[in-house]
């Protein structure tokens, strides 16, 4: 089994990972490290803030406000976050002092926490610009609220189209259209795959990252085979593999390659396996695939593989 684990370097993300392989929200800290010292750089050389609109007197320059999800599921990765942060801004060393001010805001894991997280940050601390590591549902209220409010937010997630809220509300993240085009333009121009299938989980993740990726082959002139789906609460994989497996002939009627009698001598009608799921998932995944003799296929997935835990 090949597996082939596809990451742009030069547009790195960052993971929240949910421990039972949830393809939920997912975030890396350096794009949070480097977006701290980016912000505390302008701070240090920008005469003026180069926002739309005057800044008011009453605005803490040096202070910049990060919403982090310290309390919920995602507590731990949030502490790491803010440990990260942080660090970047100096704050803890004892030899120099640091003229910056990090001032946190703990977004749950709600988006009525994140506004009033966001709420805080711009009428009481004041601060200067807000960062925010956020899921998918929290980015909208974030931006809005934030827009509402007139201070700038860099927006550490997925979400698309979450800057048209308006010309306050920026974003650092690889998003799921991003991802699939770059994913497609390499397999298909450079490896020259064309013939797929997608296996993926019945969850709004799984749904949207199936979606994108059918329709950025069939653009760019291949196809998918077949596209089945699985629950995501699932562990045995049984009956969505011998799908896979299974083949048209050419009056349409199906027939199953899976017989005890020829599983060695079954040849894939697709060349590449589409499995937008987490690591935890895709091991008990990959592991059923060999068990069933699906082999000679290529392997991909989405930034949700970019963990060392997938080839343990």
């Amino acid at each position: 089994m090949r597996f082939r684990v596809f990451y742009r370097p030069d547009l790195k993300n960052l993971v929240l990972h949910d421990q039972q392989g949830g393809a939920v929200k997912h975030y890396r800290f350096l794009p949070a490290i480097f977006l701290i010292f980016l912000c505390l750089w302008f701070m240090g050389v920008a005469g003026k803030p180069s926002i739309a609109a005057p800044v008011s007197d009453s605005v803490n320059r040096n202070a910049v406000g990060c919403v982090f999800p310290l309390t919920g599921r995602f507590a731990e990765e949030g502490k790491k976050a803010f440990d990260a942060v942080m660090l970047s801004a100096d704050i803890s060393n004892d030899r120099f002092s640091s003229p910056w001010k990090i001032i946190t805001a703990d977004s749950g894991e709600t988006p009525e926490a994140m506004k009033k997280a966001i709420a805080y940050l711009a009428d009481e601390a004041k601060v200067i610009a807000i960062i925010a590591v956020s899921g998918s549902a929290e980015a909208t209220a974030a931006a809005i609220e934030a827009q509402t409010r007139q201070v700038p937010i860099i927006l550490i997630a997925s979400k698309e189209g979450v800057t048209d809220a308006g010309e306050y509300v920026f974003q650092h993240f690889l998003t799921p259209a991003q991802q699939i085009e770059a994913l497609t333009q390499y397999v298909l121009d450079t490896m020259n795959i064309t013939i797929f299938s997608v296996l993926y989980p019945d969850d709004d993740y799984g749904e949207e990252m199936a979606r994108l990726f059918r329709r950025d082959v069939q653009k760019r002139g291949g196809k998918v085979k077949k596209a089945v789906l699985y629950d995501k609460t699932q562990t045995d994989f049984a009956k969505q593999i011998q799908e896979l497996k299974e083949k048209k002939t050419g009056a349409g009627e199906k027939f199953s390659a899976a017989k005890d009698e020829d599983k060695s001598r079954w040849s894939a009608d697709f060349e590449a396996l589409f499995i937008p799921d987490s690591a935890f998932r895709v091991k008990m995944i990959t592991a059923q695939l060999a068990f069933y003799n699906v082999r000679g296929v290529q392997l991909f997935g989405t930034s949700l593989w970019h963990t060392p835990d997938l080839l343990k």
